[in-house]
């Protein structure tokens, strides 16, 4: 049985313009710096947010043949922009488009906790979900819910599943095709709501997200039970207003 869930509520990916070196220098990867911007824009934050910023990545999606078992391999370029604002009970949302359907169209906001987002079929901003803790630490849980519920063949009772949410790193370095960056790094994972039922777990398997602070998500990836990647998400151009 398969669950399918990427980047789960999760934000989506992007990161900043890289710069190219010279002479002797050419093959160094760059490590790039957060740039200094006013409001939501800031090093501050996790993901800066403004009308017109806009990140573009490219996913690559492996999928299993059927008959063969041969690992199929697909490529396209996905984006998400940020085009408009609006006003709840006194803050200022962002809304994002994407043509990412793992991530689609949402809304964000930085709080004093990090980044937070709220899924385009909410009807309240009181359902967002903390994306990703800033600052954190590393070992941090610092989001869970209740996430699926299986019916399985093999056991009459259903399975339920807790989303959890975890800091990995706040200083890991990763380099996608448009640089190198210090980023935040989250783990995503199911774990049962009974102790027992710990070997569905696996069921869901593993996503990570990176985040450059005042540029954005640079890397999602996710990671079937078997240690397959399934998917990825890269950043290749970012535009910060």
């Amino acid at each position: 049985m398969r669950i399918s869930k990427f980047f789960l509520n999760g934000v989506a990916s992007l990161a900043l313009l890289g710069f190219t070196l010279t002479g002797c220098l050419d093959n160094l990867p760059v490590i790039h710096e957060a740039q200094s911007h006013s409001s939501n824009q800031s090093s501050q934050v996790l993901m800066p947010l403004a009308v017109g910023n806009s990140w573009t990545g490219i996913e690559t999606v492996n999928t299993v043949d059927d008959y063969t078992q041969a690992i199929l391999t697909s490529t396209s370029e996905r984006s998400i922009t940020i085009t408009d604002t609006y006003q709840s009970n006194g803050e200022l949302w962002f809304q994002s488009t994407s043509d990412f359907v793992h991530i689609g169209n949402a809304s964000y906001i930085n709080r004093k906790d990090g980044l937070h987002r709220l899924s385009s079929a909410a009807t309240s901003t009181s359902q967002s979900k903390l994306d990703g803790e800033f600052p954190s630490s590393p070992g941090r849980l610092f989001f869970s819910e209740e996430y699926a519920t299986l019916t399985l063949y093999s056991r009459p009772e259903p399975v339920k599943l807790n989303l959890v949410r975890e800091t990995v790193a706040t200083d890991e370095t990763i380099t996608v095709p448009a640089g190198t960056y210090t980023c935040y790094h989250y783990r995503i994972y199911a774990t049962p709501a009974n102790p027992a039922d710990s070997q569905f777990a696996d069921l869901y398997g593993v996503e990570h997200e990176y985040y450059a602070p005042g540029i954005g998500p640079v890397k999602l990836e996710r990671i079937k039970s078997s240690g397959d990647i399934e998917r990825s998400w890269e950043l290749t151009d970012v535009k910060l207003n």
